[in-house]
């Protein structure tokens, strides 16, 4: 949920807008944005079409709701996507500035930061 608000935030995306283009009915996009229904309990079509929709991977609005820690190749995966997003310079400085570096450092890594 906090997730694609925060995604739709960025990318300066209605809730209408995001249903129409990904032809997900708006009382859906509508009821994940608000929590009244859980993205993880959403099919995977549903998520995959948010996701294209939005140019991000479905691991990223999963990523509130995973509570796992997520492999090296999705951390990867995701650095690689942002920084092409975003632009090498514009990602060091929202990594640096967002603390996610030592949320992601393994915790035997969290004492030496």
């Amino acid at each position: 949920m906090i997730r694609l608000n925060e995604i739709l935030t960025k990318t300066n995306t209605t809730i209408y807008k995001l249903a129409k283009n990904s032809g997900i009915p708006y009382t859906t996009v509508r009821d994940i944005c608000s929590g009244n229904t859980k993205i993880e309990k959403c099919s995977g079509e549903t998520l995959y079409k948010l996701a294209k929709t939005l140019d991000v991977p479905i691991e990223m609005l999963l990523d509130d709701a995973m509570e796992y820690r997520p492999g090296f190749e999705w951390y990867k995966s995701q650095v690689c996507h942002l920084v092409k997003s975003m632009g090498d310079l514009d990602f060091l400085i929202n990594a640096l500035e967002s603390g996610k570096i030592r949320k992601l450092a393994a915790p035997s890594a969290q004492t030496a930061l």
